[in-house]
């Protein structure tokens, strides 16, 4: 009678599928996991409750996490946020380098791509509200905002060297490889990236089929994947 063990390397190899479902899982349990304090981030309260009120999907620990990045991004390096939706997570990063050299560049067609309206073949129109939203919470000055698809708005990209990229688009593997490879080199070398949404298999193998090309993981925080060097305020658990 054959052992479990035998059974699974059977099943694996006659089944291509199954074998990665089990690298998935075993890459997604190996992920670090990581903590972050509103310590020493006095200013964060006030840029969440104006995030807070925009629509959107991002928590106020993911949101501290973008928060305590955005902050460390040095004033000759700039942000870029891929997927913007109505502005939510772009509240939150602009605020944190309001008072900096630094832009965030947020760069979204605005057709509401993945949502359920346009899943369901409705229409959708986030341009107007995602700017308006800017302007209430008084960050429009730091954004450039950018009515765009990713790879071409990284055609013509103008702006300093990346400090943080946050990938936030559409969540299917390969337009998650068009944001990283339209983008790659303009990372600074000392950037931190951000993979939204980490553990959706479409997104993970996305990021395990470049991994090898990113910087060393920082760790997950919930649906906030983190690459790059070391950075304070953020704990491992």
């Amino acid at each position: 009678m054959r052992n479990l063990s035998q059974l699974v390397a059977m099943k694996m190899f006659r089944d291509p599928a199954y074998f990665e479902e089990l690298h998935w899982r075993s890459w997604i349990k190996s992920m670090p996991k990581i903590s972050v304090s509103e310590q020493g981030n006095s200013e964060f309260a006030r840029a969440w409750a104006a995030a807070d009120k925009v629509e959107g999907w991002l928590d106020r620990e993911q949101g501290l996490l973008l928060y305590v990045l955005a902050r460390q991004v040095s004033p000759d390096q700039d942000i870029v946020e891929i997927g913007s939706y109505k502005g939510r997570s772009t509240v939150v990063l602009a605020s944190a380098i309001k008072n900096t050299n630094s832009v965030l560049h947020a760069i979204d067609p605005h057709t509401g791509d993945g949502t359920p309206p346009h899943r369901l073949g409705i229409p959708v129109d986030t341009w107007s509200e995602f700017k308006t939203n800017l302007v209430n919470a008084g960050v429009a000055e730091k954004v450039d905002a950018v009515r765009d698809r990713s790879e071409n708005a990284a055609r013509h990209y103008n702006g300093k060297s990346i400090g943080l990229l946050f990938i936030d688009g559409l969540h299917e593997t390969e337009a998650v490889l068009i944001d990283w490879i339209s983008w790659k080199d303009r990372l600074a070398p000392d950037s931190v990236i951000v993979f939204d949404d980490w553990w959706r298999p479409p997104v993970s193998k996305a990021i395990m089929t470049i991994e090898s090309y990113l910087p060393p993981r920082i760790g997950s925080l919930d649906k906030e994947l983190v690459y790059g060097p070391a950075r304070s305020g953020i704990r491992s658990e």
